[in-house]
């Protein structure tokens, strides 16, 4: 389980969130809505220990980020992986060496048994014939395909996905959120989506969090957002 308690984040003299507590739940998926710029992104790099909150705990697991040491910091925060917005794969890899790169990092692995396990995860996303190829040579959709199976690779128990869709055609981002129910459902994970793109939403649903004026304004189930009141989510909602 991931809580904020009473945080607040800000850089220099600038507050971005403020006095927020929220608890994402194991095993569900979690969407975070907001409007550019309303700290959707910097809520999750302080989940992922990335940032620190000015004030106020984030517990990941029962552990409180801002209380651990570099070495259980980054012991608790490989439990998670995070799919970034644009795919940030490593231009001069190919393939296989992108998706392999976590477990050469932090694994004693043999290569038989990390090309097995790349292999599977490209499998899992529906690619398992490009593992020669280099990131330019693929569509958008593929390379997003293919950080996914990065993420993935050393199974970690949560998954922070960045603005999945955008960029995507709606095709292509169809195909994408597939796979995120995909495996959210057959791999148990915890997933977090942080997006402001409305189709994506409409297709996935569940749990809707939005943040708006350094705070949050809702939190609650697809069908009460869509009903929501509030001028700011009514006005999110038509677009």
């Amino acid at each position: 389980m991931i809580q904020c308690k009473n945080i607040t984040i800000g850089f220099g003299e600038e507050t971005i969130l403020e006095n927020l507590s929220l608890t994402i739940p194991e095993g569900e998926i979690t969407i975070i809505v907001g409007r550019s710029g309303c700290g959707k992104s910097v809520l999750m790099k302080t989940i992922e220990g990335l940032y620190m909150p000015r004030e106020g705990s984030v517990y990941i697991d029962g552990a409180d980020l801002t209380r651990l040491n570099r070495r259980k910091l980054l012991e608790t925060r490989s439990n998670m992986a995070m799919l970034f917005q644009g795919s940030a794969l490593l231009d001069s890899f190919n393939v296989y060496q992108n998706v392999a790169l976590p477990l050469r990092e932090h694994t004693t692995l043999s290569d038989a048994e990390i090309r097995a396990q790349v292999k599977e995860k490209l499998q899992l996303v529906g690619l398992d014939d490009v593992l020669e190829k280099l990131p330019s040579q693929l569509s958008g959709g593929m390379q997003k395909r293919v950080a996914l199976a990065r993420a993935i690779i050393r199974q970690p128990k949560y998954l922070i996905y960045d603005e999945p869709t955008t960029g995507l055609d709606p095709v292509m981002s169809d195909e994408i959120v597939d796979l995120i129910l995909k495996l959210q459902q057959s791999n148990r994970l915890t997933s977090i989506i942080i997006t402001h793109d409305f189709a994506c939403i409409q297709r996935i649903q569940g749990r809707i969090v939005m943040l708006s004026d350094k705070q949050i304004i809702f939190d609650g189930p697809y069908q009460n957002f869509i009903s929501a009141t509030d001028p700011r989510i009514r006005k999110f909602n038509r677009h």
